[in-house]
């Protein structure tokens, strides 16, 4: 017990030693450790972007099945029919159409009858047919993403600095489908929704020409700055932990800074129906970036169990001894 004990203090005597000596070195491995940890906390979004957000089949691959989504089938289907009853005045046709002594019951027919009619049009926004229309738009909008950031459009465009959706094909479904195409109110139904105010718009533009150039590079970048930091180091297993440590916390605070990102982005969407329709598509789309952050998180964890378990402590050395031994007996199986 007394050897090793000298032996733990010789070591820690040469660690310090070597610690003064290569003080420089020491600093340059923490500060590209550091360094890889951003770069990977910005390559896990950009790669995300890049791989589902800019390419229109995962992109449509995602949302496609959202029109059989119950919140957003009757958000879209409370949406049409209540414009479509407030345009048509529907309470007041039937009280013209009862006999005066029965015009009392005008409003609970109209009601009556806009509930039968929501849950028509909500079976009819999860039909197969309404989803051809849904995924059609999705993709000619995500196509259209490259002509936004030009200026131009058709289903998704600028107009006077606010990034602008056109759903009227979606509407049009609809009213085709109820025979509703020929009544002139409907015209006047609103169509189009802002997104996103010119600021914004620039931001975004802005931002997305970046990850378009660079999303590629930065996880490649924090990769060779860790690998860097881990070849320059004296102390290597000590690297692989401290690595994989900063790993675990980066995108820890990774996951936090996402789920508070969401409803701050929405908040600055200024019509409740596209707002809700937008946060479906967030849970859905966002969902492959919060699995594939926690399965980043997972290999900092095993890089921390890794650099753990090869240490020269005596539970270390134990577990090592218990995995040597039980592959021993299960190979002589």
């Amino acid at each position: 017990a007394e050897l090793v004990q000298l032996r733990q203090q010789v070591d820690e005597h040469q660690v310090a030693a070597k610690a003064r000596q290569h003080r420089g070195r020491g600093w340059a491995v923490g500060l590209l450790i550091v360094l890889g940890l951003v770069l990977l906390a910005a390559g896990n979004v950009t790669f995300w972007l890049r791989g589902t957000v800019l390419n229109t089949n995962r992109w449509v691959a995602a949302v496609g099945p959202l029109t059989q989504n119950e919140t957003v089938a009757n958000a879209v289907s409370i949406y049409v029919i209540e414009g479509l009853f407030d345009l048509l005045d529907v309470e007041q046709a039937i009280g013209e159409a009862l006999p005066s002594e029965y015009s009392f019951l005008s409003g609970v027919m109209a009601r009556t009858l806009q509930d039968l009619a929501a849950d028509t049009a909500t079976k009819l926004v999860q039909s197969d047919q309404f989803n051809t229309v849904w995924v059609g738009l999705n993709r000619t909008a995500h196509r259209s993403i490259i002509g936004v950031l030009r200026g131009n459009g058709d289903l998704v465009y600028l107009q006077d600095g606010q990034l602008t959706v056109d759903l009227s094909d979606a509407f049009q479904f609809v009213t085709d489908s109820f025979n509703l195409g020929d009544l002139e109110p409907l015209k006047d139904v609103q169509t189009r929704f802002v997104l996103l105010e010119s600021r914004k718009v620039a931001v975004v533009q802005q931002g997305l020409g970046l990850v378009d150039g660079v999303g590629l590079v930065i996880p490649l970048l924090a990769l060779g700055s860790l690998f860097l930091a881990w070849l320059l180091s004296l102390w290597r297993r000590r690297t692989v932990l401290w690595i994989g440590i900063g790993v675990g916390i980066t995108m820890v605070l990774s996951l936090i800074v996402f789920a508070l990102t969401q409803p701050a982005v929405l908040a600055s969407v200024p019509d409740p129906f596209v707002r809700l329709l937008a946060g479906e598509i967030w849970d859905v789309v966002a969902r492959g970036l919060y699995v594939q952050t926690i399965l980043v998180l997972v290999v900092g964890l095993i890089l921390i169990a890794g650099a753990a378990l090869a240490g020269p402590s005596p539970q270390a050395i134990a577990v090592r001894s218990g995995i040597r031994q039980g592959w021993d007996r299960l190979w002589k199986r």
